[in-house]
């Protein structure tokens, strides 16, 4: 196991980080076009950024952008890439590719001291695609960015997701507490707001098309598009029930959970399923 580190007024390019390794780049240092990759033994390489790292490939590996570091225009791929935006570090315009997950403002070491818990962690314009999946937590924002078809953003208490797009297909999940503002939720597209999510100055008029259906545990299965189809906002129902839309379609709610612009197409029998326990 190597440690690679890359000191204030350094900069390198190109590295490749196996399993089991770790770069670490200090405050004022400068990283390009890294490589994070699954090693024959380990699982991937790590990336400690407290300085700033442009387009790191996260392939079976992870990157924590701690206090003070910033990451631009990573991609986490679908090969199990992981993406830590811990408070006071931010990222701009990361690609989260299928089955990748990116974090913000999540604390992994268990709240030890070196994090400033007031700090925000910020994550702006990136680009969530099919299977890739973007969670908010307390003092996170993300803002700007666009959620693809299968694609997720879940925001927990105390984060805020702001300006974002929701694409037909894609899904915004607003937990008790979390915020969301100035949302656009285009055609098909869905939010689910949770009792006690805080929802304003979000656009989900003129939405035309589209149903998503999502299991247990908030995993996005598919989704359709079809022109010409009614708009249900605002769904509210108990606990229990569902209640058959538009075509023989079912919608089934948590107590007190709305789905907002969620879309029955005509005709089949369609199932919007959301978990019951809160």
């Amino acid at each position: 196991m190597a440690q690679i580190i890359v000191s204030s007024g350094q900069s390198s390019s190109g590295l490749t980080i196996s399993g089991g390794d770790t770069l670490l780049v200090e405050s004022g240092g400068l990283v390009q076009d890294t490589h994070l990759l699954q090693s024959s033994t380990e699982w991937g390489g790590v990336e400690l950024v407290y300085g700033s790292s442009i387009r790191t490939q996260i392939d079976f590996g992870s990157q924590t952008v701690e206090s003070g570091g910033f990451s631009i225009s990573a991609v986490v791929s679908s090969n199990d890439g992981y993406q830590n935006i811990r408070n006071g570090g931010s990222a701009s315009f990361s690609t989260l590719q299928g089955g990748a997950e990116v974090d913000v403002a999540y604390d992994d070491y268990n709240d030890v001291d070196d994090i400033d818990h007031s700090a925000l962690a910020v994550v702006t314009s990136d680009t969530v695609e099919s299977g890739g999946a973007l969670y908010v937590y307390s003092q996170g924002i993300v803002s700007g960015t666009v959620v693809l078809s299968q694609g997720s953003i879940d925001v927990y208490s105390g984060g805020v997701a702001s300006g974002d797009t929701i694409s037909s297909g894609g899904l915004l999940i607003i937990e008790k507490n979390g915020s969301a503002v100035h949302e656009i939720v285009q055609s098909g597209g869905l939010i689910l707001e949770k009792p006690g999510a805080i929802i304003s100055d979000t656009d989900t008029d003129g939405v035309l098309a589209g149903l998503v259906v999502i299991d247990n545990n908030n995993t996005l299965i598919s989704s359709w598009a079809q022109s010409g189809d009614r708009v249900l906002n605002d769904i509210r129902l108990s606990a229990t029930s569902s209640s058959n839309f538009y075509g023989g379609g079912n919608v089934i709610l948590a107590a007190g959970e709305v789905a907002r612009a969620c879309r029955q197409l005509n005709g089949g029998l369609m199932k919007l399923v959301l978990p019951l326990d809160l």
